[in-house]
């Protein structure tokens, strides 16, 4: 018997924000293969829908609820791992600042994959492909390929019982599990960030608004996936410190209650759900 998974990579806060979350999913091979996964697929790449979280609005709502409701719709069996950290703290090193992508994307990549693939057992082999989102700057660095062959090598270094076979970069909407990971980790960030987004709960904007609405809703669907989540957060010399995600669950909840207590209306009407990018936040 081998055990088959895909993985899929993506990140969310690049360019000018200063807190970064790069996470991969795993989903089984035979479950990304089932027709229910393979219908999304087919949709996403006819054109029927889009995902991007960062894009979000409220013609989304829907298809965010199904899309997300079907991949998890087998209990259990996806993973998360991501790490967490703040690009300002490494642009300070004195020596090394002009260095701290390179850092990034030679180093974080390969251990969120590692850490998806340690935990199985070695009495069964595992055989795993890699999919990337292609971008411009992953193509420059040849990031799929780099990926493979350091996951490979310290995998026979540890004699780990597992193999990375095929790492691709690919296009936007070719992939559902590319899309559905760029909604995780977008959903994760914001939970974590939720403080420093949120911030005043009086003065919220409609396009943030309409996303923790969407996230309250799923909360049920999701909170089993992120209750077994692994995220680390980066500090300097290399420290990782696990975080268990129930601790940012609890916040953002805490945030969701007061926004509650101060808009019920938020809510309880549907309208807010869908929020249009000219609808005003009532006062």
């Amino acid at each position: 018997m081998v055990t088959k998974l895909n993985i899929f990579l993506d990140e969310t806060g690049k360019d000018k924000n200063d807190l970064s979350l790069i996470g991969a999913v795993s989903i089984p091979s035979d479950f990304y293969q089932s027709k229910k996964v393979q219908k999304l697929n087919r949709e996403l790449q006819e054109d029927v829908f889009k995902l991007h979280f960062t894009q979000y609005d409220k013609s989304d709502y829907d298809t965010y609820i199904r899309v997300i409701k079907d991949i998890l719709s087998c209990n259990g069996i996806i993973r998360i791992n991501g790490i967490i950290f703040k690009k300002s703290q490494f642009r300070i090193h004195p020596l090394l600042a002009s260095k701290v992508d390179d850092m990034i994307y030679g180093k974080i990549p390969e251990r969120v994959i590692y850490g998806l693939l340690r935990n199985y057992s070695n009495l069964e082999p595992v055989n795993a492909n890699i999919f990337i989102e292609s971008s411009e700057e992953y193509k420059a660095r040849n990031l799929n390929k780099v990926v493979k062959d350091q996951i490979n090598t310290h995998a026979l270094y540890r004699f780990d019982n597992f193999k990375i076979k095929r790492s691709n970069l690919v296009a936007k909407n070719q992939q559902i599990g590319v899309e559905v990971t760029d909604i995780f980790i977008g959903i994760l960030r914001l939970i974590i960030n939720c403080d420093a987004l949120i911030g005043d709960c009086n003065k919220v904007s409609n396009t943030l608004l309409s996303k923790i609405l969407l996230i309250n809703d799923l909360l049920p669907t999701l909170e089993n996936l992120f209750t077994r989540t692994s995220i680390y957060e980066l500090s300097y010399q290399d420290h990782l410190t696990k975080i268990p995600l129930n601790s940012y669950l609890g916040l953002f909840k805490a945030k969701l209650l007061l926004l509650q207590d101060n808009h019920p209306d938020y809510f309880t009407n549907a309208s807010f759900k869908k929020l249009s990018n000219n609808l005003k936040v009532p006062e």
